[in-house]
């Protein structure tokens, strides 16, 4: 999604949060300074190398997660036939399972210890700059290797892209989409009133969700239906509980397995 198709909705999503887009502008600009300089580069043509007609797996924080998690390493797909995204706090719950994800989305509120872990393991973490995490990109950025790349939810700039989506959660699915991903399966995307204890790491259980988190999953669900319908990437949500939305198939775990390996 290029950025006069997706400032449509960006402007929209500013609005509803009352958010200043001066300040997504600031945070992108320090976020495009540090990658300039960094001496050594990752880019995204070798994230499209990496993704290019793969089938996406991608973790959100949901209180499922931990549940999906446990089907997938007692089941017969083998983890390393596919690509991984965990969307920020869900590494963490990855890295309890001994499992790396190849790549990293996050607004770096989720376990910063456990994201540098896993980007010092070869992960690729996909920092994205917002008017709220200035001063947390500026004091963590030095402690990433290579592999790091940035976003924006504003106009893009040199070094830090816009694919479009909000959330961490619909950020991987609109990523996955634009680096040519065949299919991408959700997990942990319960998108309801209760957040994942992976949401945030002060979080020791699963709890419910304030009202701004409320919205914020609501936008996520409508992004990502929004990109199903337009999108040729067939999207599946694992375990889909209430209303469908838009082209998004819903599976149980063993309909999945059996189309999975099929492929």
């Amino acid at each position: 999604m290029d950025w006069e198709c997706w400032k449509q909705w960006y402007f929209k999503i500013v609005s509803d949060f009352k958010y200043d887009p001066n300040n997504d502008l600031k945070s992108a600009s320090l976020l495009n300074t540090l990658l300039q300089n960094k001496a050594e580069k990752f880019n995204f043509k070798a994230l499209n190398e990496l993704i290019q007609d793969e089938i996406v797996f991608v973790y959100g924080c949901g209180p499922s997660l931990p549940y999906h998690l446990k089907l997938l390493k007692n089941s017969k797909l083998f983890f390393r036939n596919f690509i991984h995204f965990a969307a920020d706090g869900a590494t963490s719950a990855l890295l309890e399972c001994n499992l790396v994800p190849q790549v990293i989305i996050t607004d770096l509120d989720g376990s910063l210890p456990d994201i540098i872990d896993a980007n010092r393991r070869g992960a690729i973490v996909i920092i994205h700059a917002h008017g709220d995490n200035i001063a947390v990109i500026s004091k963590t950025f030095s402690s990433f290797s290579k592999k790091v790349l940035g976003t924006t939810q504003n106009k893009p700039l040199t070094f830090v892209k816009n694919y479009g989506g909000f959330t961490d959660g619909d950020r991987c699915v609109y990523l996955a989409e634009a680096m040519g991903a065949s299919c991408v399966v959700l997990f942990g995307f319960d998108l309801g009133s209760v957040v994942g204890k992976y949401s945030k790491p002060y979080l020791k259980q699963n709890t419910i969700a304030n009202k701004v988190k409320m919205k914020k999953l609501k936008w996520a669900q409508r992004l990502i239906s929004e990109l199903s319908i337009k999108s040729n990437m067939k999207i599946i949500k694992v375990d889909g509980k209430g209303k469908s939305f838009g082209n998004v198939k819903t599976y149980s775990f063993e309909d999945l397995q059996k189309f999975l390996l099929k492929k």
